[in-house]
């Protein structure tokens, strides 16, 4: 059974329903979002169903709001209750939700904090070993060279940086101990990265997969951020209109 089936019948109990795609209209197959007991609704499409981390950090959050919504919902039809009663409860209930939520989102932020550094990481390439005077040179004698081009041979070069034959200046140019101008900075970043997804395909593939459930993450996160904030009770206090 997939994650979001599994997820489906315990935010049953909560009184979640799932909202399932109709891929006879060419809709997303599975789980498209869940519908909570107060009516808020969170979008889910889940990119990866068979457990990977994110979803399941995913999941506590969205079950944080789910519980805290059941509660509410319970609270808004008992008819034996009084409305500052029942004000009360929820505002206790929201809070004690959203302190729940600050502390599960910790888990997602570290997540995305991981990932960028592991991709910024990615994105330039290791150090040169202590006493590597050959490879330092090369270096030297890399930057020294761009530093001889012409405006208009930097803009050809920057355009050509992807091409296998520039990785080893690529190398030298990401390796610069002063800032390259932004432009060609940008330019060299890109190429180095597609340089590297050349060489390790299958690597490549991964890091794109994680990136993808790292960001849908962020889009659930998000989403639940905004529920629990909604389940804070609106203010109800007359406006006062002053006159002099």
């Amino acid at each position: 059974m997939s994650l979001s089936a599994n997820l489906a019948e315990s935010l049953g109990k909560l009184g979640v329903s799932p909202m399932i795609g109709d891929t006879t209209r060419g809709e997303h197959a599975g789980v498209d979002g869940w519908r909570l007991a107060n009516g808020a609704m969170i979008g889910w499409r889940c990119p990866d169903d068979t457990g990977e981390r994110e979803s399941h950090v995913a999941a506590s959050l969205i079950r944080v709001a789910a519980e805290a919504a059941q509660r509410i919902a319970s609270i808004d039809a008992d008819t034996t209750r009084t409305d500052s009663w029942k004000a009360e409860q929820r505002a206790k209930i929201a809070s004690e939700a959203q302190a729940r939520f600050d502390d599960a989102r910790g888990h997602a932020d570290k997540i995305a904090t991981d990932f960028a550094a592991a991709d910024a990481r990615e994105a330039a390439p290791a150090p040169l070993a202590a006493g590597d005077h050959a490879a330092a040179l090369v270096d030297h004698e890399c930057r020294a060279w761009l530093r001889s081009l012409d405006p208009e041979a930097l803009v050809a070069l920057g355009k050509e940086l992807t091409e296998p034959k520039h990785a080893r200046l690529l190398e030298a140019m990401m390796r610069s101990p002063v800032p390259l101008p932004p432009w060609i900075a940008e330019s060299a970043r890109a190429a180095w990265i597609e340089h590297r997804l050349r060489a390790d395909p299958q690597g490549a593939r991964l890091r794109r997969q994680a990136r993808e459930r790292v960001e849908w993450l962020g889009t659930v996160t998000d989403q639940v951020a905004q529920a629990v904030a909604d389940l804070r009770p609106k203010s109800t206090s007359p406006s006062v209109t002053r006159t002099t």
